[in-house]
């Protein structure tokens, strides 16, 4: 009889996404799940290397463990394996009030984050 993973996660006292979370994770190289468990790496390089093929795991994470890198590192190294360079990044941009109110002067019903992402995007094209 198969169980949902809501029902599992009644079961066992746990959330329908910490139960999901974890259940991915066997999807790993056994050695890694191994390292996972065994708290040598964290379940966030375990999300990571979920990406890549097992024997390609095995291979990060050992390289994960030798040269101490960081899980945004080891993002990067998943990127370059399966040859996927990163297409956005997040900036934070801070306005002083006046700048801000400004802007929202400028902005069509006010939207400022509209605003400057048609910016950009004009920008892109000259």
């Amino acid at each position: 009889m198969g169980y949902t993973i809501s029902a599992i996660g009644r079961r066992v006292g746990k959330s329908r996404p910490y139960v999901f979370h974890w259940m991915r994770l066997l999807k790993l190289h056994p050695k890694v799940r191994a390292a996972v468990r065994q708290r040598t790496l964290t379940p966030g390089y375990g999300n990571t290397l979920l990406r890549l093929e097992t024997k390609m795991q095995l291979l990060l994470a050992e390289q994960i463990q030798a040269e101490e890198l960081t899980v945004k590192e080891t993002r990067r190294c998943v990127r370059a394996v399966l040859g996927k360079e990163l297409t956005w990044r997040l900036v934070p941009v801070r306005f002083s009030r006046d700048v801000y109110e400004t802007l929202q002067k400028i902005a069509s019903e006010g939207d400022v984050k509209r605003l400057i992402q048609q910016t950009i995007h004009d920008l892109r094209k000259s």
